[in-house]
């Protein structure tokens, strides 16, 4: 049986009373506040899903809901994302697109059988009695699951309502914050957007010099923000940014605002747009990139920090950022094994259905490692859409696009990591400094 890998001490060991949910007809314990994602990876299931086309095993790597490592079966409604949706006893649970389940696929030959490329439309290409036969073969083992199960129409969603504010700020966490506050402390009405279940983003996973942990610092903040007047929607995200009314009719910078909550859509013409959006991770480019226990440094530090789940026993940390060193440290302290490689590159993740070991290279020299788990840092991508949505100008950032500077666009501001890499004081200074330009 696999070791179970909760840990007893930091803020996310206070955890709710036990739940069960059912993976494949399985009972899995849990706890109420985990994500499914969460307390399936603490139980050491790994591969959450397989891939559409080669049945490749996946497994969690953002804990964001940004990537489609962990797309499952909830309750009868196919590709949910595991890693951001609440476990709750009794849920049950299914892996898609595999037979008979995720954890041992016959449909995995493909991958064996294709190593360099399947094209299904060059295939019997010459044979016209059979390519209907093989493309009908093709489409059952492809694909993101069945049709949802059916169920009650549920109630037609309320009507479109209005948000009054003069500063919409998309994106709680360090400087969103800061800019929120800083803007409604100099008077402006303040709405913050935020589309996790906690506002904080990546303060709720540090911890300052004198050891207090960001989480206390992010509920202080929150208070603040509610006495100086201002609206705060958690689980709620700004989806468009629109330049134009329902008529086609031009609208004054920054446009119209479109806010999807838990409840209902809300439609918000602000004087001036904070975009604190953040950035994504993404995958690391060495082959096996994308075996199950691959993950990104900020994607273990959730695991850790909300949920107190360690994302293996023994963790190889790669790349170069403040995010590595902090997996790194907490991680240690929590109780796993770090892997140290400094000045070495991960060449190739190993393993079958998850990481088994890496082969690194420095120089001239190789050699191999055997861990569980790889944590890639410094792969980020910001997420610049309503910045382009806005008309703002981007600039070439590494392998990524990010704003051209704080004011990214006529009334629209950006700030934090939508900017680029920074420290948590970087960010800080830099919100408050956009909040109180916003404000004026």
């Amino acid at each position: 049986m696999p070791k179970d890998l909760r840990v007893a001490t930091g803020p996310a060991a206070l955890r709710g009373k036990p739940i069960t949910l059912r993976l494949d007809g399985r009972a899995i314990r849990a706890f109420e506040g985990e994500t499914v994602g969460a307390a399936l990876h603490a139980a050491g299931e790994r591969v959450l899903m397989r891939s559409i086309k080669y049945h490749r095993p996946r497994g969690l790597f953002c804990c964001t809901g940004k990537c489609a490592g962990c797309l499952m079966r909830v309750d009868g409604t196919p590709n949910v994302r595991a890693c951001v949706t609440p476990a709750h006893d009794g849920m049950v649970v299914e892996t898609q697109n595999a037979f008979p389940s995720a954890r041992r696929d016959l449909f995995a030959v493909v991958d064996k059988a294709y190593p360099r490329v399947l094209d299904v439309h060059e295939q019997l290409a010459r044979a016209p009695l059979l390519r209907p036969i093989h493309h009908a073969i093709v489409r059952r083992m492809a694909g993101f699951g069945k049709l949802p199960d059916l169920k009650p129409v549920p109630p037609r969603r309320p009507a479109i309502r209005p948000l009054e504010a003069d500063v919409l700020v998309a994106g709680g966490g360090p400087s969103g914050l800061a800019a929120a506050l800083a803007a409604a402390e100099a008077g402006a009405r303040v709405a913050l957007v935020d589309e996790g279940d906690r506002v904080g983003g990546s303060l709720l996973l540090t911890s300052d010099d004198e050891g207090r942990h960001g989480a206390a610092r992010a509920e202080e903040t929150l208070q603040r923000l509610r006495a100086a007047g201002a609206t705060v929607l958690p689980r709620s995200v700004v989806f468009g940014l629109y330049g134009t009314d329902g008529h086609g009719d031009a609208l004054p910078a920054p446009g119209l605002a479109a806010i999807l909550t838990p409840e209902r859509i809300l439609e918000c013409s602000p004087r001036t747009v904070i975009v604190a959006s953040g950035a994504h991770e993404t995958p690391p480019l060495f082959p096996g990139n994308d075996l199950p226990g691959v993950m990104g440094a900020r994607a273990a530090l959730i695991l850790l920090h909300r949920h107190g789940v360690l994302a293996g026993e023994r963790i190889l940390v790669s790349g170069e950022s403040a995010w590595r060193r902090a997996a790194a440290d907490d991680l240690a302290k929590a109780g796993a094994e770090i892997v140290s490689a400094p000045g070495a590159r991960v060449a190739e993740a190993r393993g079958g259905r998850r990481v088994e070991s890496v082969a690194l290279s420095k120089g001239e020299e190789t050699w191999s490692e055997e861990v569980d788990c790889v944590l890639a840092a410094g792969n980020e991508t910001p997420r610049v859409e309503l910045v382009q949505q806005a008309g703002g100008r981007l600039v070439a950032q590494g392998w990524a696009l990010a704003p051209e500077g704080e004011r990214a666009a006529p009334r629209v501001f950006a700030c934090g990591s939508v900017l680029g890499p920074a420290t948590l004081a970087e960010r800080l200074a830099q919100g408050a400094r956009v909040g109180r330009e916003a404000a004026r």
